[in-house]
């Protein structure tokens, strides 16, 4: 039937009307009409160590070249990197045994931005780094160690020699006593690094031997 003078004849508009073209190679293309990012998807931590964390993304397919921006936070540090949208994103010179927020966003080539993806992560906490015995005796020996980066809470030390189940402590000093030792043994140190979470650093490990008997009678008879 035809159309009245009043009536207005409509047509149904192709499916991909309203759809951003993905042109073939050698076309032009025009960046500007992908004014929709995606957020970044399926962000998952690869790994973290004391000064360091990895993430890996699922990459988006798209023509548009995407660029991936990761802002970190902490009580006491924050900083900003942009890395292309290659999958995984590293992030460097972080602060041992520190809780940080990660905030992602992806960038397209027009500089529209998606919706920030976050995170949270804290970092490994760091062992002392240097074991220092200040006093030595044939039963006792005193030592300290170099207080490490981070938000420590405790310190986990252990004393033992070989064969020996050893006696370990817990103290918010840098420094420790040990005493009820045998003369002329061995003794193996370990200090670790304990956070609020509980989470455990490596130990720093040394050794020291106690003054036997011998030595010290000598050293009376010298007197």
């Amino acid at each position: 039937m035809a159309a009245s003078e009043d009536e207005e004849e409509f047509f149904d508009a192709p499916c991909d009307f309203l759809t951003p073209h993905y042109h073939a190679e050698g076309d032009s293309f025009d960046p500007s009409q992908f004014d929709y990012v995606p957020p970044p998807a399926e962000v998952t931590i690869l790994h973290f160590g004391s000064d360091a964390v990895s993430f890996g993304l699922t990459a988006h397919v798209s023509p548009v070249k995407y660029k991936i921006q990761m802002d970190y936070t902490s009580d006491t540090h924050k900083g900003s990197i942009k890395t292309e949208d290659c999958g995984i994103v590293e992030v460097e010179q972080l602060i041992p045994g520190t809780e940080y927020t990660f905030s992602i966003t992806r960038i397209g080539e027009n500089g529209n931005q998606s919706t920030t993806v976050s995170l949270f992560a804290c970092t490994d906490p760091a062992p002392p780094v240097k074991i220092t015995v200040s006093k030595l005796s044939s039963e006792s020996l005193s030592f300290h160690w170099d207080i490490p980066p981070g938000a420590v809470q405790t310190y986990i030390v252990r004393c033992c020699s070989e064969g020996e189940t050893g006696k370990t402590l817990a103290t918010h000093k840098n420094s420790v006593t040990f005493d009820s030792l045998r003369p002329g043994v061995c003794y193996s140190l370990h200090v670790s690094t304990q956070l609020q979470n509980g989470r455990i650093s490596k130990p720093a490990i040394s050794s020291v031997k106690t003054r036997g008997l011998h030595c010290l009678m000598h050293h009376t008879v010298r007197k």
